[in-house]
């Protein structure tokens, strides 16, 4: 049987799949993290805990990680899978916010100003916007 190259368009057929898969999973976790927020929020304000306890949060936390995970594999997947630099330069900018970006800001707003949480709320609406439209830039055929 001869042997798949990755430029084939079977490969790249099953990459782009992987990938979308992987996205919409995201997107979906994403989603869940949003609900996670509010639950965190308004535990902690029914439970009457101290300000600067933040285990309500600790779902929220867990799943932001899962989050940076996810698109880590999306990077992965898009480098392995040549999907194409548009696609490549989304899922980095979107590894770079879920990762490193999205952990700092959360701190940030809890230890500075809440300034700082206000835009950690609005990077998670721009992340979900930004792994939504990499399943719609990859479903619809572009590059």
């Amino acid at each position: 049987m001869a042997e798949q190259r990755a430029s084939s368009p079977a490969a790249r057929s099953t990459m782009v799949t992987v990938f979308r898969t992987t996205a919409i999973v995201t997107v979906i976790v994403v989603t869940i993290q949003f609900l996670l927020a509010g639950l965190g929020a308004f535990d902690a304000a029914h439970s009457g805990v101290a300000a600067r306890d933040t285990s309500a949060y600790d779902p929220h936390k867990l799943v932001g990680y899962l989050i940076a995970l996810l698109s880590l594999v999306l990077l992965v997947l898009a480098l392995v899978g040549r999907l194409g630099g548009r696609i490549i330069g989304m899922t980095a900018t979107l590894l770079i916010l879920a990762g490193p970006i999205q952990p700092l800001l959360a701190g940030a707003g809890t230890d500075s100003a809440p300034f700082w949480g206000a835009l950690h709320a609005f990077v998670g609406a721009l992340i979900l916007g930004l792994t939504a439209n990499l399943i719609t830039a990859t479903g619809s055929g572009r590059r």
